[in-house]
């Protein structure tokens, strides 16, 4: 998934003018903002013709937020932060702030400040970006309102030097870009009269002196892989973090979205080739891989299946009742079986097999020998 967060040090300091100009750089751009702002969302729609949504920790939790996120998203997600990047409700790094929103999405972050009266001292700045919190991935920064190429190319010594975050390039001062205020706040898109003409010179400012192809190398792409029994996710073994309560609550609902599934069905395979592999799914046998040589459908009544899961979460220690465990189970059944992408439904050429009497050592005899008798 491409996709990145365009934040900045503060207020005012050119997040909507730069956003502006990289949503008209990239083409179908799915736009985003952190808070609950109406008017930056307008410009957005305005530029990319797709419609801009708020993600809002504190009205829509972090779950809400990744389910928003995640089903809107085309084919570059652009998010643009609010305030300074780390600022929120409170001081602490949970804050439902611009970071906080980029860590937990897992999205790199470009960081907008201005270069006005500074040379090396804007390097201090940068650094304590990257130091405040090491989790939050600065993977570039603009500068904004730089007086000359010359000026730039101090500034950008500087950064590279004294921090390791690369300078993706500069936005020249132009009091053409400015746009108007009012005592109530910023114009609405449809009130600034030469908006068009704005965005002419930013698309064109954003051509000549930043490096695109740069930012397209620090959009985050999600990489899986499997070692033997182990699950990685870009490196870290997440074989437990996936069995959690709170992925168990949400996967279907996660699951059912369009770009999700695609990405995921991609990914599955790719980490598949050229392996010999047992996979489980609910539609591994269906969209997956609908070639596989051998094929169980493995059934078993929910109540069964809520007995097993629950055991394992008190293994885990896992604070949760039989009970919710049988809701969450059926409710995921109802969404997977009816949704309409990749439903939950038995191959045609599955063989089937009820397993709520059965032992563990049970199905692994039976499947273990539909194995020898098709691949052998």
């Amino acid at each position: 998934m491409k996709a990145f967060m365009l934040a900045g040090v503060s207020s005012g300091i050119g997040k909507t003018t730069i956003s502006m100009a990289l949503m008209s750089a990239f083409n179908n751009v799915s736009p985003f903002k952190v808070g609950p702002d109406y008017i930056d969302p307008g410009f957005h729609e305005f530029i990319t013709g797709n419609k801009s949504y708020n993600l809002d920790i504190f009205m829509m939790g972090e779950q809400g937020v990744k389910y928003s996120f995640y089903k809107h998203h085309k084919n570059i997600s652009i998010v643009e932060g609010v305030m300074g990047l780390y600022d929120g409700i409170d001081n602490s790094l949970d804050n439902n702030s611009s970071a906080h929103i980029a860590r937990f999405l897992g999205i790199p972050v470009i960081l907008v400040l201005d270069g006005i009266g500074k040379s090396t001292s804007i390097a201090a700045q940068v650094l304590g970006y990257k130091m405040l919190d090491p989790r939050v991935n600065i993977a570039g920064v603009i500068i904004n309102k730089v007086s000359s190429a010359k000026t730039y190319a101090i500034l950008k010594e500087a950064i590279e030097n004294y921090t390791g975050v690369k300078c993706l390039g500069f936005i020249e001062k132009n009091d053409k870009l400015n746009i108007s205020s009012r005592h109530l706040g910023l114009l609405q898109a449809n009130e600034v009269e030469d908006l068009r003409e704005k965005l002419s010179i930013l698309r064109n400012l954003v051509l000549e002196n930043i490096d695109l192809k740069e930012i397209e190398k620090a959009l985050k792409n999600i990489n899986l892989d499997m070692q033997g029994d182990k699950f990685y996710l870009n490196d870290i073994d997440v074989s437990t973090k996936i069995r959690e309560k709170r992925i168990n609550k949400n996967v279907s609902k996660v699951a059912s979205i369009k770009i999700v599934r695609d990405n995921l069905v991609n990914l599955q395979r790719k980490i598949s080739n050229n392996k010999n592999v047992i996979l489980d799914g609910r539609d591994i046998g269906t969209v997956v891989f609908p070639n596989a040589k051998v094929k169980i459908f493995l059934v078993a009544t929910a109540e069964e299946r809520a007995r097993r899961r629950y055991n394992e979460f008190l293994e885990k220690k896992v604070e949760i009742t039989y009970d919710e465990v049988l809701k969450s189970l059926k409710e995921r059944d109802y969404i997977d079986s009816t949704r309409k992408e990749s439903p939950l439904k038995k191959a045609d050429d599955a063989i089937e097999l009820d397993t709520t009497n059965l032992t563990i050592e049970d199905v692994i005899n039976f499947i273990a020998k539909e194995i020898e008798k098709n691949i052998n």
